[in-house]
């Protein structure tokens, strides 16, 4: 089955990975964008106009920056690896001059103890939290897996990402700590392991 990559993710780690016992979860790929599948009772949830898990492309300021879809101010735009290099290019780039252009390179001056680089994926950290918030607010998921590149950042990036999720959380769910976030299992295969697996009849 031909599915949006970050589909095919989510089924990977809800039939294979960190979340193999949990039927409803959200599958976070935080890379080049923001992409999400969302696992509803054991099945990918795709919504009555099957674009369900559209978080990157949701705004999260407004009339913020330009996005390529269209709108202004969505969080693919705050919080993705491209997002977070950009950013990194307008408030310090003479700390990447001599370093490769990419993301990594943010995430090598945060390691190395650098204040600007660890302010920056700190802000973008606090950004994707309001975000999946929000999309928790709306269906009550207590699962978030984060994959994608900046996965692979679990102390900057993964870990901060519970509590600021909690903090911005309805106090109903917030209060009782229920969300877990975790590190995809599969890493960068998951896409392909989904897709291999993945029929018509486990989407709804």
């Amino acid at each position: 089955t031909v599915v949006q990559d970050s589909w095919a993710a989510a089924y990977a780690e809800y039939r294979f990975g960190s979340q193999r016992t949990q039927p409803h979860m959200l599958c976070v790929t935080v890379g080049t964008g923001i992409g999400c599948g969302v696992i509803s009772g054991g099945k990918v949830f795709a919504g009555a106009m099957r674009t369900a898990g559209e978080i990157g492309h949701t705004p999260i300021v407004w009339q913020g920056r330009p996005c390529a879809c269209g709108q202004r101010g969505c969080l693919e735009r705050y919080a993705s690896g491209n997002a977070i290099l950009e950013q990194a290019l307008e408030r310090f780039p003479h700390k990447l001059r001599d370093l490769p252009q990419k993301t990594e390179s943010v995430f090598q001056l945060a390691y190395a103890g650098d204040g600007d680089a660890l302010n920056l994926i700190a802000d973008c950290v606090d950004k994707l939290a309001y975000g999946l918030s929000l999309m928790i607010d709306i269906l009550s998921t207590d699962r978030v897996v984060i994959s994608g590149g900046v996965c692979a950042h679990k102390a900057l990036f993964i870990d901060p990402l519970q509590e600021k999720i909690l903090h911005y959380g309805y106090p109903a769910w917030a209060r009782k700590r229920q969300v877990l976030v975790s590190q995809a299992r599969l890493g960068s295969d998951a896409p392909m392991v989904g897709a291999a697996f993945l029929t018509a009849d486990e989407i709804q």
